[in-house]
């Protein structure tokens, strides 16, 4: 349980830290975790964490550094990797986490639908998937969470400011070009989804 605060905390501080995060309800235990100004507060969590990303873009180099400055304030040690979108890799990341003792695996995967092979490698150690969802969300529970956004909403915020603005010109029909994301993934085709409804 100290490990799911803790990795709660964690993913808190990184968030507050210059990342976006989506919004939802608080918890005791997650009020209990953060100070009033929403930064992480001290922990007593003493345990090894890692984090594996799929590929140090610049939103992951910054998620990066955000929870190596939350984990340093919470005296947590945390060790990162960067997979460079090989998802073979990122299973042999958590293989080698687990090996070297780790309390808690958060992981941003190179292929969302591979979640389960994850939670596999990574045996009793809790595991936290972050940024993208996994496409079976079945995988997840108490040990196995996600923290992120709803991709759907994100995309539906991102097309309701389109049409806002293409309303306040006049304009209800636009030719367009779609910046999307790493193609294949369940995040960008559901927030390509939310901007084009």
């Amino acid at each position: 349980m100290k490990t799911k605060k803790t990795l709660a905390m964690l993913m808190a501080g990184a968030m507050c830290v210059g990342l976006m995060a989506g919004c939802g309800s608080t918890t005791d235990s997650q009020k209990a975790s953060t100070n009033t100004d929403g930064s992480a507060a001290a922990s007593s969590f003493d345990g090894q964490i890692s984090l594996i990303i799929s590929n140090k873009d610049e939103f992951l180099s910054a998620l990066d550094q955000s929870a190596k400055a939350a984990a340093q304030a919470s005296g947590v040690e945390l060790t990162s990797v960067d997979c460079a979108s090989d998802q073979d890799r990122e299973l042999e990341a958590v293989q080698a986490a687990v090996q070297n003792g780790a309390d808690a695996i958060v992981i941003n995967l190179a292929d969302d639908t591979r979640a389960e092979e994850v939670i596999e490698a990574a045996g009793d150690v809790p595991v936290v998937f972050v940024n993208r969802t996994p496409q079976d969300t079945s995988v997840l529970d108490e040990t196995h969470i996600y923290v992120g956004s709803d991709e759907n909403d994100s995309g539906t915020m991102q097309g309701e400011m389109l049409a806002e603005a293409m309303k306040a010109d006049g304009e209800d029909t636009a030719n367009y070009i779609m910046l999307q994301g790493t193609a294949g993934l369940l995040h960008t085709t559901k927030r390509s989804e939310g901007v084009l409804n």
